[in-house]
């Protein structure tokens, strides 16, 4: 059974969820990229997206970051995304959440076909701060897992390797229209599980770290 995710409102509120407990639900009244420019976007870049598929539980960084299997695509030459990580509204969020200031490091579109998933990881620190956006309907929801926060990267790959990338228990995180998701990352271990059939979606992703 997975957890009731609080959803909170003020930017009072959205700070001290995410610095309490690693990520926020953020209103769907903040952001909307389902509309007609960034899937039009996304369309344009699919085919030439890079297609990101392992099956190995790995160490990076010098060992400060863990990565389980990964299956899905990802597009980085985007302009109207690239705007929007860079504009100025996006960026006073990310400030407003994080408490300081933070800077664009880099964002792109997420493909999940079906049976597409990304294993239980942590990110890297060139993501300190990440907005998980939809950009089609039905995106597979973020699961975090608070429960193992502060677990060093050798033992989270201990751990997941014995459950093949895919804990259970977690927090549930709808990317839900019009809204968007914060995270804390690098020290907050998640993941998505498998894509159901017919549940084919695009996702964006926008990264912020402090300087």
């Amino acid at each position: 059974m997975h957890a009731t995710v609080r959803r909170v409102g003020t930017d009072a509120q959205l700070q001290r969820s995410l610095l309490e407990e690693g990520f926020a639900a953020i209103p769907t009244s903040r952001l909307d990229t389902t509309g007609a420019a960034f899937a039009g976007e996304a369309a344009a870049l699919r085919e030439r997206a890079e297609r990101v598929a392992k099956d190995a539980f790995e160490l990076w960084a010098d060992g400060q970051e863990f990565r389980s299997p990964v299956s899905y695509g990802i597009a980085f030459d985007t302009e109207r995304l690239h705007a929007l990580h860079f504009g100025g509204e996006l960026r006073e969020l990310a400030n407003g959440l994080a408490g300081r200031d933070m800077e664009p490091t880099y964002s792109g579109y997420l493909y999940f076909e079906d049976g597409d998933f990304i294993g239980l990881h942590t990110d890297l620190p060139a993501c300190e701060l990440t907005f998980l956006a939809p950009v089609r309907p039905a995106c597979p929801p973020l699961v975090v897992h608070p429960e193992l926060a502060g677990m060093g990267p050798e033992r989270l790959k201990e751990l997941a390797e014995a459950v093949h990338g895919t804990p259970t228990g977690g927090t549930e995180l709808p990317i839900a229209t019009g809204g968007l998701v914060a995270l804390f990352g690098g020290g907050l271990p998640h993941q998505t599980r498998p894509v159901r059939p017919g549940g084919a979606s695009v996702v964006a992703t926008l990264c912020y770290a402090g300087n």
